[in-house]
């Protein structure tokens, strides 16, 4: 198995699955980002040993889960507003700061950076950037996830009146 960019792994032990977000052949290190977790930062591990745990079977290629494609006519105003914002904030810094922000040392300071300049939260930051990199490192891989809200077709039950109290 040739290791890619953008590619999606699976360990075979325990089901993890990963992505990777940047290459570098001459120095023998690739960088991956875990799928499953909420706030997902880039880690460092060298391509030989991936490449021999694809070949003892320890990790398998799978097809990329957040491959999807949505033309924008299908999409609410209000959906590719937020994924614009946050597309503008990666194509800002992501080729601009990569190295800062694949590195842990100076990961935080980057994200500090934007988020003074940009004039938004640091989680923001984080959050954008984990989405673009756990979701396949393109503009709607930062799509709002409009649709795992509002829990569809299932009956609420209240105990209680709903709302402020009356003064």
């Amino acid at each position: 198995i040739m290791i890619t960019f953008n590619s999606v792994y699976q360990f075979v032990n325990d089901g993890k699955r990963i992505r990777i977000i940047h290459l570098d052949i001459e120095e023998d290190l690739y960088v991956y980002v875990y799928l499953e977790q909420a706030f997902s930062m880039p880690l460092l591990s060298s391509i030989s040993e991936m490449q021999m745990k694809c070949d003892n079977a320890e990790i398998v290629e799978i097809a990329d889960p957040y491959f999807m494609i949505k033309a924008d006519k299908d999409l609410k105003e209000s959906e590719l507003n937020k994924r614009d914002e946050a597309w503008k904030i990666i194509e800002a810094y992501w080729d601009a700061k990569k190295i800062e922000i694949l590195t842990k040392r100076t990961r935080t300071a980057a994200f500090e950076e934007i988020s003074r300049i940009e004039n938004i939260p640091l989680v923001t930051v984080r959050r954008i950037f984990s989405r673009f990199w756990q979701r396949g490192m393109n503009r709607n891989a930062l799509l709002p996830d409009y649709a795992k809200s509002g829990g569809k077709g299932q009956e609420r039950i209240l105990k209680e009146k709903n709302g402020r109290r009356r003064l």
